[in-house]
């Protein structure tokens, strides 16, 4: 388990530590960092931070204490005004200091970084059941939109890839039609830019009885002309027109 200092209680370390994980977490008390710091007897220096802030790193002597065996890192972070200090907590007994505040400091990739998107692109976090299983349920809607966007997503693309030459040599501004350019502007767009940038487009559609006979964009869209594209090449084989909103 790699955590973060928000889950980084006791509490919560001494869940994970009593069921045999293995654990890397950063303590979330800063007080207690701080005074915990004062053990070390060697600093080393490490990689900066993000932000390009200097860092220090070194082991902590005098332990807090938890249910299992542990190993504890000090981290002294140097700021415009002053140092900030925090711990990590972790059970890995043979790496050396270095090798584990790289693999922390690791710990952001493609699932946080989806979780991220969905929050911002679907909104979850603005959206809250009481109920257990209404929460269940509406994560489980959530889950439902990332896939239809994702899979919107790939079936434009393809759909760009399997386009003709000749479709495109018919636009009047060619340049913008070429494949690459438009599966970059599909493909290359996380969660919250597609949701917002894509299907968030303002336009009108036509109804023949049940049936979608006609979709028409907003033309005024920077990007509309690729967009408008990609579309057309979608819904063509469903007999549904692709144009702009001219009026």
């Amino acid at each position: 388990m790699r955590l973060d200092g928000g889950f980084g209680t006791d509490k919560n370390i001494d869940y994970a530590l009593w069921r045999g994980y293995h654990l890397l977490a950063k303590m979330r008390c800063s007080k207690r960092a701080r005074k915990l710091s004062k053990s070390v007897t060697q600093w080393i220096n490490i990689p900066s931070d993000s932000e390009n802030n200097p860092r220090q790193a070194g082991l902590i002597t005098t332990l807090h204490r938890y249910g299992r065996r542990t190993r504890q890192i000090a981290i002294k972070k140097k700021t415009k005004k002053s140092y900030t200090y925090s711990v990590l907590v972790t059970t890995d007994t043979d790496s050396d200091i270095l090798n584990i505040v790289s693999d922390y400091d690791a710990r952001g990739g493609v699932p946080e970084s989806s979780f991220c998107q969905d929050s911002q692109g679907l909104s979850n976090t603005k959206r809250r059941k009481r109920s257990f299983l209404a929460q269940q349920m509406l994560m489980l809607l959530n889950q439902l939109a990332h896939n239809m966007i994702r899979w919107i997503q790939n079936w434009l693309t393809e759909s760009v890839l399997s386009m003709s030459d000749e479709s495109s040599d018919k636009s009047s501004e060619p340049q913008v039609c070429e494949k690459p350019v438009i599966i970059k502007t599909v493909k290359e767009r996380g969660m919250k830019r597609f949701v917002h940038q894509l299907l968030s487009i303002c336009g009108s559609v036509t109804l023949k009885g049940q049936r979608v006979c006609s979709v028409a964009f907003n033309p005024s869209y920077p990007l509309i002309k690729r967009i408008v594209v990609a579309f057309r090449t979608l819904l063509k084989p469903y007999g549904i027109m692709v144009s702009l909103d001219e009026t």
